[in-house]
C-alpha cells in the first residue's frame, strides 16, 4: 500500500490586491442574529470588541519603540551583497541570511533587501533562527518584495524527517517576508519547542503546509495571509499553544488543522474558501473569539475524537461569525465531547452534534494564561543618514518594538542533523473514548491530498492599513473537491474477520508484511492469533510505528474497511483495536493517523520496541 501523497500538476494562479484583516472598527458590526436552540435572538450587548478584550489570553502587539541603541542591524542583499568581502553594514551588505546568520548576536536584526533568497542566490536551507534574533523583509506588504523560496531536510524531534524552508527559534522573530516551499512535502515555517513572533507575513505556495506548530511552542502569529498551501495553512499538534490573531486562511485543504492536546487561541481570525475551515482532532481545546469563518467549501468547524473547541462560553460569548460555508458551519457529529458554542452569528439548521448554544457550560480558565512579554529585539526601519544603492525597505516613525513570550521551560534545543537519531521518543499512547454508540451516521471527512509543488505564485498587495475584507473581488474561486460518499465495503455488521500472516504495511522500503502484535495476543479461540515474536521480526525488518484505531461499532469498522481493506483486528494496552499498518518513518504514519482521524476515527501511532 502506497500512502504516499501525489501531487497532481496545477497551473500557476495569480493573486488580486486583497484587504488583509478584518477591520478592529466594524469586524462585529456585522453579527446579526444568533440562531440559539432554533430562536433567533437579537444580539446582546455582550458580543462586542470589549468582551473580546477581556479575555484572559497574552497580548501582543507590535509598538513604536523610542530608543534602538542596544540592537544590532545586519543588512542582506541577495543582489549586490558579498558574504566574503561583505560586513553586515548597510553600505556592505551580506548577500546571505545564512551568512548573517552566522555572525547574528542576540538581539540583532537581520533586514532584508527586496530581492528572493533561494539556492540560487546562495542560501542554504533549512535557515536556522538564533534565540534573540529578528528577520526583517517588508512588514507593509507582508513581505512582498522579500522572498524566502527553498527548503532542507530537517529531522524533527516530534514527526522525524521534513523538509522545511525556516526553523524558528525561541525569542525570534520572522516579519515582513514571503515564504515559499515548492519541495515534495514543503513546510514553510517550522516551530518545535520554541516561541517566536511571526507577524506581518505570507505563506503562499508551500505544497504541504504554510506554518507547523509543534512540541510545546507557544508563538505569536499575528497579522499574516496564508493562501494556496497544499494541505494546511498552519497545522497546530502535540500540547502547543499559540496566539493565532487577525491572520487570514483562503483557498487552502483544511485552513488551521488542530490537533493532539494543543490549546491554541483564535482571536479575529478570517478563514475563508478552504475546503474546511477549523479542523480539531484528538483531544484538541482551541478557543475561538471574533473569527469570521465563511464560504468553506465544506464545513466551517469540524470536531472528530474527543476534540472540544472552546467557541464561546456564556462569561465570553464567541462572537464569531459563519457564513455561506456549503455543508455546515458547525460539524460536531463525529465528536464525543459537548461543544461551548454560546454566542455566535449562525445560520439555522446548519450545524451538528452536540452543541451547547445556551451557554450553560462553565469553562475553566484556560491554562495558556501568561503574563505579557518582554521585548528582546527590535525591528529597525532603514537608517536614512547613510545613503546606498541597497533599496532596503525604508521605514516610518521609528523602530517597531518586538514583544516575544517568555521562554519555556523546556531548555533542550531542535537538533538539525541529517540522519535520524538512534534513541527513539518513549511510547505515549493517547486514550480515545469512542463515540456513543447510538450515535446517528457520521459525515465524511477526507482530508485532501496536498497540492502541485509546482508552483510559482504572482504575489498579492497589501494595504498597509486594515479593512474588512468581505467586498474583495476574489480572482480565484473557492476550491471545490468532490463530496462522494464512502464506497460500501459490502462487510456484513459485526467484527471484521482477522487476516492472516498479511496486514497492510509501509512499501516506501519494499519490505514483506508482517503481522505485529506488541502486547496480548488475541485469544485462544482466535484461529489468527499473532505469533509472539511478530513485533521482534518487525524491529528487525526495519518497521518501527503501528497505527492502530479503536473501533466501538459495526459502522465504524465497515468505514475503516473501506478505507484500509487489509485492517485486522489485534490488541493494545489489553484493549481490541484495528490495526492499519506498520513503517519504517514516522511520516508516513502521520499521514495514515491525518488520514484516518480526517474521516472521523480515533487512530494512533504506536511505537515498537525492541
Amino acid at each position: 500500500m502506497n500512502l504516499k501523497h501525489s501531487y497532481p500538476q496545477r497551473k500557476n494562479y495569480s493573486l488580486k490586491p486583497i484587504p488583509t484583516s478584518i477591520s478592529d472598527k466594524n469586524k462585529y458590526s456585522q453579527l446579526g442574529t444568533i440562531a440559539t436552540l432554533g430562536i433567533a435572538i437579537a444580539l446582546s450587548p455582550w458580543v462586542n470588541t470589549a468582551a473580546i478584550a477581556q479575555l484572559p489570553i497574552q497580548r501582543t502587539s507590535v509598538e513604536l519603540a523610542q530608543s534602538t541603541a542596544q540592537t544590532t542591524q545586519l543588512f542582506v542583499n541577495p543582489a549586490n551583497g558579498n558574504d566574503t568581502a561583505g560586513n553586515g553594514s548597510n553600505g556592505s551588505p551580506f548577500k546571505t541570511i545564512t551568512q548573517a546568520l552566522r555572525v547574528a548576536q542576540p538581539n540583532t536584526t537581520i533586514i532584508l533587501a527586496p530581492g528572493t533568497y533561494s539556492e540560487e542566490s546562495g542560501e542554504t536551507f533549512p535557515i536556522i533562527l538564533k534565540p534573540g534574533v529578528s528577520i526583517q523583509g517588508d512588514p507593509a506588504n507582508k513581505g512582498r518584495n522579500a522572498i524566502i523560496k527553498g527548503g532542507g531536510q530537517f529531522i524533527s524531534r516530534t514527526f522525524a524527517r521534513q523538509n522545511i524552508a525556516i526553523l524558528a527559534a525561541d525569542k525570534s522573530a520572522i516579519v515582513g517576508v514571503t515564504v515559499t516551499n515548492s519541495n515534495r512535502r514543503g513546510y514553510g515555517l517550522w516551530i518545535e519547542f520554541s516561541s517566536p513572533l511571526v507577524t506581518d507575513n505570507t505563506f503562499i505556495g508551500n505544497s504541504h503546509d504554510g506554518i507547523s506548530v509543534t512540541g510545546s511552542s507557544a508563538p505569536v502569529i499575528r497579522n499574516n495571509y496564508f493562501a494556496d498551501n497544499g494541505a494546511n495553512g498552519i497545522t497546530i499538534y502535540n500540547s502547543s499553544k499559540p496566539e493565532l490573531r487577525e491572520n487570514v486562511f483562503e483557498r487552502t485543504g483544511f485552513g488551521i488543522n488542530i490537533g493532539h492536546t494543543a490549546t491554541p487561541m483564535l482571536v479575529g481570525n478570517r478563514i475563508t474558501q478552504n475546503i474546511d475551515g477549523v479542523v480539531v482532532q484528538n483531544k484538541a481545546q482551541p478557543v475561538l473569539r471574533g473569527n469570521t469563518i465563511e464560504e468553506n467549501s465544506r464545513d466551517g468547524v469540524v470536531a472528530i475524537g474527543e476534540a472540544r473547541p472552546d467557541l464561546g462560553i456564556a462569561q465570553q460569548p464567541g462572537g464569531n461569525v459563519f457564513r455561506n460555508n456549503r455543508r455546515l458551519d458547525i460539524n460536531g457529529k463525529t465528536s464525543s465531547q459537548t461543544i461551548p458554542a454560546f454566542g455566535n452569528q449562525l445560520a439555522g439548521g446548519r450545524i451538528s452534534g452536540r452543541l451547547d448554544l445556551s451557554g450553560t457550560i462553565v469553562a475553566a480558565a484556560p491554562e495558556n494564561v501568561e503574563p505579557p512579554p518582554t521585548a528582546i529585539s527590535t525591528i529597525i526601519p532603514n537608517p536614512t543618514q547613510t545613503r546606498s544603492t541597497n533599496n532596503f525597505p525604508s521605514g516610518s516613525g521609528g523602530a517597531v518594538q518586538i514583544p516575544v513570550p517568555p521562554p519555556l521551560s523546556s531548555g533542550e534545543p531542535v537538533q538539525v542533523r541529517q540522519t535520524i537519531p538512534n534513541s527513539r521518543r518513549p511510547n505515549t499512547p493517547t486514550a480515545i473514548v469512542p463515540p456513543p454508540a447510538n450515535q446517528t451516521e457520521p459525515v465524511e471527512i477526507t482530508a485532501p491530498p496536498p497540492r502541485s509543488s509546482d508552483v510559482s505564485p504572482s504575489l498579492p498587495s497589501f494595504s498597509s492599513t486594515r479593512e474588512d475584507n468581505r467586498g474583495a473581488n476574489f480572482s480565484t474561486q473557492p476550491v471545490r473537491q468532490s463530496r462522494g460518499t464512502l464506497p460500501d465495503s459490502g462487510v456484513e455488521a459485526g467484527l471484521l474477520p482477522v487476516p492472516g500472516s498479511e496486514i497492510p504495511v509501509s512499501n516506501s522500503n519494499n519490505l514483506p508484511s508482517v503481522a505485529i502484535s506488541p502486547d496480548n495476543p488475541l485469544p485462544q479461540e482466535s484461529r489468527y492469533s499473532p505469533r509472539p515474536s511478530s513485533t521482534s521480526r518487525a524491529v528487525a525488518l526495519g518497521l518501527r510505528y503501528r497505527v492502530i484505531v479503536d473501533v466501538g461499532s459495526a459502522r465504524q469498522q465497515r468505514l475503516l474497511r473501506s478505507l484500509v481493506p487489509g485492517a485486522f483486528r489485534t490488541r493494545s494496552n489489553g484493549r481490541a483495536v484495528m490495526q492499519v499498518g506498520a513503517y519504517s518513518d514516522r511520516t508516513e504514519a502521520e499521514e495514515m493517523l491525518q488520514k484516518l482521524n480526517s474521516n472521523g476515527l480515533n487512530a494512533s501511532i504506536e511505537e515498537l520496541q525492541l
